[in-house]
């Protein structure tokens, strides 16, 4: 699956829902807010997004963009083990993150953050999308 396939398709979807939850909602998706582990953001498994509820709302849009990402691009086996990493991450971690940053249209910030979701974004455009 190449970067250009994903671009693509999350702006198609992006074009046809405009927002996550409409997408969710459509696509007939669960979505759970649960207490996890505070390194675990979220985790899907079949039509079910898991996400940790102790996370602020930034991280919790994108981390269901990612979940709908690994839910449109990959199969259950990917799914149930995964993990949000900015840099170390799984080439399916990576496909989920670029899909995450174009369906929200997620920008690039030149700044020094401690913040992960944004380090991700950040990577995601210095990487695939320039």
């Amino acid at each position: 699956m190449t970067s250009k396939f994903i671009i693509n398709t999350a702006l198609k979807l992006f074009r046809e829902y405009e927002d996550i939850y409409t997408l969710i909602k459509e696509k007939g998706i669960i979505l759970k807010y649960v207490d996890l582990n505070e390194k675990i953001r979220g985790l899907s498994y079949k039509n079910i997004i898991f996400i940790n509820s102790n996370i602020n709302d930034f991280e919790r849009e994108f981390v269901i963009a990612h979940e709908i990402g690994h839910n449109i691009l990959h199969d259950d086996s990917v799914r149930q083990f995964s993990k949000i990493e900015a840099f170390k991450g799984s080439r399916e971690e990576t496909q989920a993150n670029l899909f995450a940053t174009v369906f929200l249209q997620a920008s690039y910030k030149d700044c020094d953050t401690d913040d992960d979701i944004q380090k991700i974004i950040n990577y995601i455009h210095c990487n695939y999308l320039r």
